[in-house]
């Protein structure tokens, strides 16, 4: 109920500080853990260049490349080479960035040439793309530079496969100041924008907040926009029951609008109410007024039953998203056959599981090529001018086509396939002994063992890039 006591304005103020103060905290470590990651890398680096008179390797791409230290693919790749090539001595730099996109590795590329001047640069990227895509389409510039924003958005993906996105209208402007957004209720209580504004902020003065709610509901019972704000305000203040009576006014004030049954359901699944919950995001994807977040939501979904062993209710779930899948949804049908593929995986369907994230990646391609293909070529005529071969890597269990199609009338590209010899491996061995999770669907970060197989074809490439020039 809205007469219930709130917490003094006094306590609050306490409270929302230290919420403050543990982000900025929160924020600050995971910059230094990425400084300090970053300054470990760089040591290794340095204590490979400090051998005189080598053929100098520079591997550049995302976390696939940066992760495993000692055991990653480019240190495992200096150790290897060294071992077979008689009279070359080889020191190889890892130029990996967790959590990066092509972007960004362009933008690095040529401080990096500068300052290790190799002989040949090796690149695995491209990945990350699709989500700098998504990114760009949900979201803000402030919101996605933030370490804590990405580290969840890794750890999700991760996890789920999928997460709830913060949609733009959740994501206030700070043009107006809170007093100014306030002084504006006060003057036309009608005036939601304001108080939609205001629900995106945990605001410092509850009694005051209070008072505006009824004011707001007194002015306009019947104005489902009304009770809806309303709703996103007790969702800013945690307040999930208020949140709940509000959304479910606001639904039947005007059944056919989307937006408070998407966010009911919402509330009803992390309460646990997860059949009502899918009940009310089904009916919205039936109705044809999915959008990207209705899409995100029913995803998690199904994700969330895969993680709870509840392979029917997943696959059930799964079979209906398909059937009302718009014909033009790419981008959630590529979200849609990686979690088909990891359904396969659970069933011990490794064939079918296969066949169905070629074709998830064959989509996933077609959204992110641009992207890719633009920075890949930008990296091959920046490398031509300086005389650098480049060896294209493609990523393990992908398939190598798309990249030759990208790359594959460019002179001094040498291509490196990890499709054939890891799917032997696997057919051979245990998933878990290559990869240490399944960010990519059907491959993930590699182990030891995985980050070896990558080294061994990386170096037959270096080796026969080097062969005629000795």
């Amino acid at each position: 109920m809205m007469s219930r006591l709130r917490p003094s304005a006094g306590q609050a103020i306490g409270l929302v500080l230290s919420a403050l103060i543990a982000v900025v905290l929160l924020e600050v470590g995971l910059r230094a853990g990425g400084l300090l990651f970053l300054a470990f890398q760089e040591g290794r680096n340095q204590l490979s260049l400090r051998q005189e008179e080598t053929y100098r390797i520079l591997c550049i791409g995302e976390s696939t490349t940066a992760y495993g230290g000692r055991q990653s693919y480019p240190s495992q790749l200096e150790r290897l080479l060294n071992e077979r090539a008689n009279g070359v001595r080889f020191s190889v730099i890892n130029k990996g960035i967790p959590n990066t996109n092509t972007d960004v590795i362009l933008s690095q590329l040529a401080q990096n040439l500068d300052r290790y001047r190799p002989h040949v640069v090796v690149a695995m990227m491209g990945f990350n793309d699709y989500y700098a895509a998504e990114a760009d389409r949900v979201g803000v510039p402030l919101l996605r530079s933030l370490r804590i924003y990405k580290l969840l958005r890794m750890a999700l993906h991760a996890a789920r496969g999928d997460t709830f996105l913060a949609s733009p209208a959740t994501v206030t402007s700070v043009a107006e100041s809170e007093d100014v957004l306030w002084d504006r209720l006060r003057a036309n209580p009608r005036d939601l924008d304001a108080l939609e504004a205001l629900a995106g902020r945990r605001t410092m003065r509850p009694a005051a907040a209070e008072a505006m709610l009824q004011a707001v509901l007194a002015a306009q019972p019947d104005d489902a926009h009304a009770h809806f704000a309303v709703a996103r305000l007790h969702q800013g203040w945690g307040e999930r029951d208020e949140a709940k009576a509000a959304l479910q006014n606001a639904i039947r004030l005007a059944p056919q609008w989307k937006d408070p049954k998407q966010n009911l359901a919402i509330l009803l699944s992390v309460s646990g109410q997860e059949t009502e919950a899918y009940r009310l995001i089904r009916e919205v994807v039936a109705a044809g007024q999915g959008d990207a977040k209705t899409w995100m939501c029913l995803r998690a979904m199904i994700s969330d039953d895969l993680d709870k062993g509840r392979i029917e209710e997943a696959k059930a779930k799964l079979d209906d998203a398909f059937a009302l899948l718009p014909a033009d949804a790419d981008e959630t049908r590529a979200h849609l056959l990686e979690i088909q593929g990891r359904l396969l995986r659970m069933l011990g369907d490794e064939a079918g599981a296969d066949t169905v994230f070629r074709r998830a990646e064959a989509v996933r391609g077609r959204l992110v090529r641009t992207r890719t293909e633009r920075n890949y070529l930008e990296v091959v005529r920046v490398l031509a001018a300086r005389g650098i071969p480049l060896i294209a890597v493609q990523y393990p269990v992908r398939p190598l086509e798309p990249l030759r199609e990208m790359l594959g009338s460019q002179t001094g590209v040498v291509f490196v396939d990890n499709e054939r010899t890891f799917r032997d491996a696997l057919r051979g061995g245990r998933y878990e002994e290559y990869f240490i999770d399944s960010v990519g669907g059907n491959f993930g970060h590699t182990t030891p063992r995985g980050a070896h197989l990558l080294a061994e074809n990386v170096a037959a490439a270096v080796l026969r890039l080097l062969r005629p020039a000795r």
